[in-house]
């Protein structure tokens, strides 16, 4: 019958070196700004930058926002997500409305 060898103690840089393959997050970069940020949230800062490149990303969400601030009003969007989202939104919406409209011309 073949005997187990108990297993090895990691040092700190083999430990090190295993929570950095497997464990670590790894967020991107906006290259507009430089900020690095989680795709599956929202940016944590006011950079419009930062929020310009999370509703770029993130098309089917910006269609619901915009259908609820048109349905339902600027109170019941700062309901749901809070000024600072419906602040940057509105900044995204404009940006997009200005550049469609100098393209038009």
């Amino acid at each position: 019958m073949m005997e187990l060898e108990p297993k090895k103690e990691l040092n700190s840089i083999e430990r090190g070196k295993l929570m950095s393959l497997y464990w670590t997050q790894r967020n991107e970069e906006v290259t507009a700004c430089g900020h690095k940020w989680n795709k599956n949230g929202e940016p944590r800062n006011n950079c419009t930058d930062c929020w310009f490149a999370f509703f770029q990303t993130h098309g089917e969400f910006t269609q619901l926002a915009e259908k609820c601030f048109k349905e339902e009003g600027r109170a019941a969007l700062v309901s749901f997500r809070g000024e600072k989202f419906v602040k940057q939104f509105l900044r995204f919406m404009r940006t997009l409305a200005v550049s469609l409209k100098g393209a038009n011309e």
